[in-house]
This record gives structure tokens, sequence and C-alpha cells, in this order.
């Protein structure tokens, strides 16, 4: 008789808990006041990056008695 009381109390807390989980994932409740000193909404001050070149990139040009197979 214990167990099955036990047995119930436990489904019934899962129940519950699965209950909570799955109305908290469909609506989704308002986030928390921020509090004055949080700078989460501000965006970070970035350093200025340096001018850099285009990006090209020099090869050297393949020799001419070299076979096509031989080149990787």
């Amino acid at each position: 008789m214990l167990s099955a009381i036990i047995e119930i109390g436990i489904a019934a807390v899962l129940a519950w808990l699965l209950w909570r989980f799955v109305s908290r994932l469909l609506n989704p409740s308002q986030p928390a006041e921020s509090e004055p000193g949080n700078y989460a909404g501000t965006p970070a001050k970035l350093r200025p990056r340096p001018k850099l070149g285009a990006g090209a990139v020099a090869l050297a040009e393949p020799d001419d008695d070299e076979e096509p197979s031989a080149r990787v």
C-alpha cells in the first residue's frame, strides 16, 4: 500500500515537472529587469584596425622545364 502511494507521488511530481518544462518552453516569460550596472545591451568599443593590403599573394612562376605531373 505504501509503495503504491510513493509511486503515485513520484508520477505526480514527474508529470508536474514535465508540464512546467513544456509550458515554459512554449510561453517564455519576460527577462528579468537588468541592473543599472549591467552593460549587456551596450556594444563593446573596438580599437581601430590597421589598414592592410588587399590580400594579394605573390606566387612563383613554375619552371618551363618541369613536367606538369611533377608540380604539386
